[in-house]
């Protein structure tokens, strides 16, 4: 059976690095995989989240690709399709994709985040809406064991699901060059990163490469040999 993608085309950096960080390397990782898009337009809400002006959000959401690819998602039938959640895409492409997309096609999620969760007091109806997202979808990919156990205690009946307990973070291998003038800790922060993981990623690099940035880095190096 043929694989297809919801290819995730965010035309933004966003101006909070975690919300499209995650969606971002995963899509790199699909790459790899041969999937067929079923979209060649990018549709997101983060496009246009910073856009006070209504015409701005209407001009883009109306415009003729947008509204072709509502079209053939709403009559999309029988095919397999990786998709990340939340799908973020908008009331109108959410809508399509819940009532049409998700009941019509085999849908396979990467959840990277369950809003109804992120509050403190739980909003029930909020996360009995999800997980009936959650149930009608093929197969999920969720954060970790206990994650699902969670979900299954408040009606997950999904037994396709799968834990991916440690998500990638992609770093370039030509980070360093291109933030020549930061430190470590300086590049982390421009990153919105631990430390650690740009040490980790500096000290996975060839030692040629490491040998050509030692005396740029050098007091961030010993430090690392140091631990």
């Amino acid at each position: 059976m043929k694989r297809y993608r919801f290819k995730e085309i965010i035309n933004t950096d966003s101006f909070v690095p975690a919300l499209t960080k995650g969606v971002k390397d995963v899509e790199l990782i699909i790459d790899e995989l041969n999937m067929i898009p079923i979209n060649k337009v990018g549709v997101s809400f983060l496009d246009v989240m910073e856009n006070k002006n209504v015409l701005g959000k209407l001009y883009y959401y109306l415009n003729n690709s947008r509204v072709s690819l509502a079209i053939k998602l709403f009559f999309l039938e029988d095919k397999l399709i990786f998709l990340n959640y939340p799908f973020l895409k908008g009331r109108i492409f959410d809508y399509i994709i819940r009532k049409r997309l998700l009941k019509n096609n085999r849908l396979c999620l990467i959840v990277h985040d369950i809003y109804s969760l992120q509050t403190d007091k739980i909003e029930k109806s909020a996360l009995k809406k999800e997980i009936n997202i959650f149930n009608c979808a093929d197969r999920i990919i969720f954060h970790n064991e206990t994650m699902i156990s969670f979900l299954i205690n408040h009606g997950l009946k999904n037994k396709k699901c799968l834990s991916i307990d440690l998500f990638d973070y992609i770093i370039d291998d030509d980070i360093f060059e291109k933030y020549i003038d930061l430190s470590f800790e300086q590049l982390a922060s421009e990153l919105g990163i631990s430390t650690h993981l740009v040490m980790l990623k500096f000290n996975n690099l060839s030692n040629d490469k490491k040998k050509e940035l030692e005396e740029i880095y050098i007091n961030n190096y010993s430090l690392f040999n140091s631990i």
